[in-house]
Order: C-alpha cells, then structure tokens, then sequence
C-alpha cells in the first residue's frame, strides 16, 4: 500500500469517476487523495485556500462521506471542507475552485454526507446527518446554490 494508508487516517468516504479515477477523503483530520491511474500512485488533494488537515472530520468514528463524483462528467468531484465550503474540479483531481463559502447546513462537520445524482449532472444533496432537526439540502447548479427541502429534517444518509 502507498504510506496515506499507514498513516493512522481512518475512515471517510471515497468516490469514484471511473476505475482508475479515485478519490480518498479520510476522517481523523485526513489529507484527501487522489488517483487517476487505479491506485499505483496517490496524489495530495491541493485546495486553493485550505493549508491544514483540519476541516476534513477529527474523528475517525464519524460517519462522514464528504466526497463525492458527478454521475455524468467524468472527471468532476465535490469535496466538502466544513470550515471552508465546497470545492469542485473537473479534472479528476489535479486542481480545485471553490463553488460555496462556509457551512451548506447547520451541524455539519459530524456526520455530514454529499451525495450526487444519477444521470444528473451537478445535481446534490447534502445532509449533516443524524443531528436532530438539521435541513436536508439539494442542488441543481453543482453546489453553487442550496435549497432546503421543506418538511424534511434529520435525514441520515
């Protein structure tokens, strides 16, 4: 294995655009990765204004899926960074521009979850998890813009 698996970061999410195209988002403030070749060689994630682990989830325990690859570009992922906001890149990985600033929903640096669409490009939905009472969120415009979805609260994945 790479030494990113040796180095006591656990858990997160990972998502993939193609089988060679992967991304790692650990917990345990983790560094996110990336690979574009299957996992031979495994990349640092670099984000434009993000210079520490911090953000990406302290515990390894949480039960966060941060990362996630639009179902129709290939290429494109969404990283969310809890104290920061969410990023985008559409080339698998190399570089990253940030689409929103801060929080999308209340409590969301425990349990937080971002997920994409099939067959919908740019289409998310984003839950802080099991917090009580918390909006579920969606978006049509890639994470530019987040609507609340009325009646809903507490949605865990």
């Amino acid at each position: 294995y790479p030494p990113i698996f040796s180095s006591g970061k656990l858990g997160g999410g990972i998502a993939a655009s193609t089988p060679k195209n992967i991304i790692w988002a650990p917990n345990n403030n983790g560094w996110p990765y990336y690979t574009k070749d299957g996992g031979v060689s495994w990349k640092p994630i670099v984000l434009p204004d993000v210079s520490a682990g911090e953000g990406f989830g302290w515990a390894y325990y949480f039960k966060r899926h941060i990362i996630t690859a639009d179902r129709v570009n290939i290429g494109t992922f969404y990283l969310y960074h809890y104290l920061k906001g969410l990023y985008k890149t559409t080339d698998g990985g190399d570089t990253w521009t940030k689409v929103y600033t801060g929080y999308i929903t209340d409590w969301a640096f425990y349990h937080a979850k971002l997920r994409s669409v099939p067959g919908k490009a740019g289409h998310l939905f984003f839950t802080a998890g099991q917090e009580q009472l918390v909006p579920f969120k969606r978006s049509f415009d890639g994470g530019v813009t987040w609507q609340t979805l009325e009646g809903f609260t507490n949605v865990y994945d």
